[in-house]
């Protein structure tokens, strides 16, 4: 951390939580905060939360539920009234729209799009249950639920509920198969970038 001090105050250029551990310490109540790698669209201090990472670029509009863990990489969108699980990766430049609701444990791949239900005006967002996966450049169409589990292959539309287990694929999205052993270790989280 580095610290230049003032007549009228100080400046401190570090990580937040080593930050906020000073300000407590010194029992420092005002401050100003600025945070290079959140977006100003909304109040990121609500979001200044060590077992969060939100990365450079990435788009939280207001409304945002983010539980412990979760992880929002670069240029990912996530917008109004979704709720991200615990342990949840949105992975670069998707975009989870309006009212969906993402389980733990969940992987959003790449250039997925999750559609929201403020224009047009659906009955229920987008649901993904626990565990699911979804591959890169896949689309999850307005009031679909996704099953604890399931994964979407790659490039797919789904147009239609997936199962709980079930592996989906193609456009529009059919059922395959149930998943197996090889499918979850395909498609098993890496712990190493949930630290």
């Amino acid at each position: 951390i580095m610290i230049f001090h003032f007549k009228k105050g100080s400046l401190l250029i570090g990580e937040y939580k080593i930050i906020k551990a000073i300000l407590e310490k010194e029992k420092i109540k005002q401050y100003y905060l600025e945070v290079d790698y959140h977006n100003a669209l909304m109040s990121y201090p609500d979001y200044l939360d060590e077992n969060i990472r939100i990365e450079k670029g990435a788009v939280i509009r207001e409304g945002v539920t983010l539980n412990p863990g979760a992880i929002i990489l670069m240029n990912a969108c996530v917008n109004k009234g979704a709720v991200i699980g615990a342990n949840t990766m949105i992975d670069m430049n998707a975009v989870v729209g309006s009212k969906a609701q993402i389980g733990a444990n969940v992987h959003i791949s790449a250039g997925v799009v999750i559609a929201g239900v403020l224009e047009p005006v659906a009955s229920h967002g987008v649901i993904i249950g626990d565990g699911a996966f979804i591959g890169a450049n896949s689309v999850i169409l307005n009031g679909i639920t996704v099953g604890e589990n399931a994964v979407v292959g790659a490039g797919s539309i789904v147009t239609k509920d997936v199962p709980k287990n079930g592996v989906v694929y193609g456009n529009p999205a059919r059922f395959i198969k149930e998943k197996d052993e090889l499918i979850a270790s395909q498609t098993a989280l890496n712990p190493n970038l949930r630290q």
